[in-house]
């Protein structure tokens, strides 16, 4: 009986199907085989940079804090004063505006984009199982069989575009032919397994695919009960380094000093003075008189038992603050009300500048290439990235940093698509296994084929849900597509495209300048009228233009005597001078 059965299934599916699937093999493999080079995936990098209100650098090292502050400011008006709360006496220095930006570039969270399709096999095995279910001598094809049908060519076609489509044409289309084969000439359940194996087969074609889709002297100064213990000039900042008798006195002085405060101050600087604490007072006057902009960040050296960020101050009589913390230490560090989103190693490089050519870092590692991340960070073994949204009572208490162990850990955002993915990956997945369940426990069929068509139904309303809000769950950002060749170049030592650009517009002009006349400023103006035309490509989006900043992409230049060195700065924030004239 069984030499009869396989017979006739040789006869009736075994022989058209091997026929048109060697047909279809032979179209598909001369395009699939002759491919040629190394081929790097795009990679998805976020559009869209959240600033928060305020990010600071933080190093601690036996007692003594290191402490970069950048802060926003909204509202109109040029002339601002920042106060910042301290536990002693610091040493103020400006810090360099590139300093967050080469941090926010170095800690990228990983996107996910292009995600194994695991859910199209997935699918596959769920059309399937609602075929074998469903499937009988009844004579002509329900509209179930070619629902069924077309489920199993868009599992197979949805893997990839060109050639992808026409096997999923394809996979339709014997399908149907081998149902109406069932329909009409009563083959049973066990030639239906035997078509699942051809059809497996065919899926088995997307499995390659889918694996490739992943201090300052001087003695005190006394005023009125206010004790002016340091005044300088930080950079762009005049600050002032003061303490008082209490909290009264030095709103007072504040107020002379042009400073703004309303009467909720006082219990805070109250609160300060009876700790012990000192208080730096900067002094800035920005460009822009209206709209929001960062203030060039300023650097606080100063000892304290603990490392500390200062609140309390920043909380009175203001909303929710967005803050974030890149935390330098022996550990990975924590804090109270504020989430972990990134703690990786540092790499240092060696000493010698000779070795640094054949140096790479540690994977997910923060290379320490940088000058001013260099200077700010010393020797400190792991950086933290801690985020938070702080309402006014959380910013009663000061955020004191603790240490926490070794655990590294990595930010992971999605694209639309990426998130899709992982989802359907997922409720696609669990609902196969259940699927296939159904055929392998004989109870469970017996009861399911009688209302198959009705179970498949609600599960895949079931199942269109649940993906839903898994979708929901992933935190979803807008990202773009860069060139996975020029992602890793500008990742390494190589200077980016945008780079070459800024270097071709300067040797416009080289032969009509006076070499011994080059200086900052008719370099800035030749970069003003030449970078444009460099940047752009024929029938391509222009390259990103880079800015005046000592940041990854970017250049800055500094004075020599004899012309002016052009900085240019690396994927990893390293410097590559370029003499002007050479």
């Amino acid at each position: 009986m069984k030499s009869a059965l396989f017979r006739s299934l040789s006869l009736r599916i075994l022989q058209p199907t091997l026929r048109l699937l060697l047909v279809l093999l032979a179209g598909l493999m001369g395009p699939l085989v002759w491919a040629d080079g190394k081929v790097f995936p795009p990679a998805a990098i976020p559009t869209e940079v959240t600033i928060p209100d305020q990010r600071a650098l933080i190093r601690w090292s036996k007692g003594v804090e290191h402490l970069v502050i950048e802060t926003r400011l909204a509202g109109s008006g040029t002339n601002f004063a920042w106060v910042v709360p301290l536990p002693s006496p610091p040493t103020v220095a400006p810090a360099t505006s590139g300093l967050f930006p080469t941090l926010e570039h170095l800690l990228q969270p990983t996107v996910i984009h292009a995600a194994t399709a695991w859910w199209l096999l997935g699918l596959f095995g769920i059309a399937m199982v609602f075929l074998l279910l469903t499937v009988r001598r009844t004579g002509n094809l329900k509209p179930g069989d070619v629902v069924g049908a077309a489920v199993l060519g868009f599992s197979v076609g949805a893997v990839d575009q060109g050639e992808w489509v026409l096997l999923g044409l394809a996979t339709f289309l014997i399908s149907v032919l081998a149902l109406e084969q069932v329909r009409r000439r009563g083959l049973g359940i066990w030639d239906v397994l035997v078509l699942c194996v051809l059809l497996f087969l065919v899926a088995s074609l997307l499995l390659p695919a889918l694996a490739k889709a992943s201090a300052k002297g001087g003695s005190p100064e006394t005023l009125a009960g206010i004790t002016i213990l340091d005044r300088q000039w930080a950079g762009v900042y005049e600050t002032t380094t003061l303490t008082g008798r209490d909290g009264r006195s030095l709103r007072e002085w504040f107020q002379r000093e042009g400073y703004s405060f309303s009467p909720s101050v006082v219990p805070v600087f109250e609160e300060y003075l009876r700790d012990g604490w000192v208080f730096v007072a900067s002094k800035v006057r920005r460009d822009v008189a209206v709209g929001t902009n960062s203030l060039p960040p300023l650097s606080f050296t100063f000892a304290t038992p603990q490392p500390v960020y200062p609140l309390r101050l920043t909380g009175v009589d203001n909303g929710n603050l967005d803050v974030e913390l890149f935390v330098f230490g022996p550990e990975r560090a924590r804090a109270d009300g504020f989430s972990v989103r990134t703690c990786r190693p540092v790499s240092h490089p060696p000493t010698d500048p000779a070795e640094i050519a054949n140096w790479y870092p540690t994977y997910l590692s923060l290379p320490l290439l940088h000058p001013g991340l260099k200077t700010a960070v010393g020797n400190a073994a792991y950086v933290t990235r801690l985020r938070a949204t702080l309402t006014p009572g959380q910013m009663r208490q000061d955020a004191l940093l603790q240490w926490d162990g070794f655990a590294e850990r990595q930010e992971v955002l999605y694209s639309a698509r990426g998130a899709f993915t992982t989802a359907a990956n997922g409720v696609l997945g669990i609902a196969s296994l259940a699927a296939v369940s159904l055929i392998l426990v004989p109870t469970w069929r017996r009861r399911i084929q009688p209302s198959a068509g009705r179970w498949f139904l609600a599960g895949a309303l079931l199942m269109t849900a649940l993906i839903g809000f898994s979708y929901l769950w992933f935190p979803v950002v807008p990202v773009r597509l860069e060139s996975g060749r020029d992602w890793l170049r500008s990742r390494g030592f190589r200077l980016t495209d945008s780079q070459y650009a800024l270097q071709f517009a300067i040797q416009d002009t080289r032969s009509d300048t006076n070499s011994a006349l080059v200086t900052v400023d008719v370099v800035r103006e030749t970069l003003r009228e030449y970078l444009p035309f460099h940047l752009q490509r024929p029938n391509r989006p222009p390259f990103p233009t880079p800015r005046e900043e000592d940041s990854p992409g970017n250049y800055t230049l500094r004075t020599r005597h004899g012309g002016v060195d052009l900085l240019l700065y690396n994927g990893w924030g390293g410097v590559i001078e370029v003499p002007l004239p050479p």
